[in-house]
């Protein structure tokens, strides 16, 4: 199913729909209890950014709502093609992630932090960054995020790094020195090539330069990342540790 507006007919949506309905599970008590914490969770975001949350639905209900466009936050009609674009093919690249994991993972509820590591060097790399300007980006993504953090969660993350420090800097050396890639860097790839032309930049330029309609592209790709990480299920408050962990393997990496 196609993103944006007139992408799909109405009856190709209520195929998804339906489709949706006889996909839904059966939710335990466990699952039901999850899912109050997190609407309590929502309400706890949008006070921390001066939003109103909207009601809470109930545990697996389907509505339908209209699609509108986000279009300053991902540069007018070009930039939010490409951010339906990255969407669309993160969206496929997670099922697919989260569909090759172990039962016991799933059962356990573990917070996919490796998972979301990965997927942000990728996205860097991806776009171009080299090591000191996915440094900086990481420090202002980092910073945004850590305020969902409580304090004492924040005052573990230096231990944290120190449990996971060979792990993070050997993720760094792996795609920032030798050069790996996956399908989020191949993502992002395409979308920093799309915002290059759109703009009119040179092949490779400084994305940090790029102005989609007015939107800083590095703001689009911070955007990109955190709707990768709500797809993957982690929550606000563990994306400031992701990109402190990342920093910190960068660091370590440079030596």
């Amino acid at each position: 199913m196609l993103c944006g507006p007139g992408a799909g007919s109405a009856e190709a949506a209520e195929r998804v729909v339906a489709g949706l309905a006889r996909a839904m599970p059966e939710f335990g008590a466990q699952a039901r209890e999850e899912y109050a914490l997190g609407l309590t969770l929502q309400d706890e975001l949008a006070r921390l950014e001066k939003e109103t949350s909207e009601e809470g639905r109930p545990i697996g209900a389907l509505d339908r709502v209209a699609y509108e466009p986000e279009y300053r936050k991902y540069g007018g009609t070009e930039g939010l093609q490409i951010a339906e674009t990255v969407f669309r093919k993160s969206s496929v690249a997670v099922l697919g992630l989260l569909g090759g994991q172990p039962r016991a993972w799933v059962d356990e509820r573990r917070a996919p932090i490796g998972e979301a590591a990965r997927i942000m060097a990728m996205f860097l790399h991806g776009a171009g960054l080299d090591p000191r300007a996915a440094g900086l980006f990481l420090r202002e993504y980092e910073d945004w995020w850590r305020t969902y953090a409580p304090d004492d969660m924040q005052r573990a993350w230096p231990k944290l790094f120190g449990g996971v420090s060979a792990q993070m800097t050997n993720l760094c050396a792996a795609v920032w020195r030798d050069g790996a890639t996956d399908v989020f860097h191949d993502i992002s790839a395409e979308a920093a090539a799309r915002a290059r032309s759109v703009c009119g930049a040179e092949p490779g330029g400084d994305v940090r330069d790029l102005r989609l309609d007015g939107t800083p592209y590095p703001g689009c790709l911070s955007n990109y990342v955190h709707t990768t990480n709500n797809r993957l299920g982690l929550v606000p408050a563990a994306e400031g540790l992701v990109a402190y962990l990342v920093r910190r393997g960068l660091e370590a990496m440079d030596g």
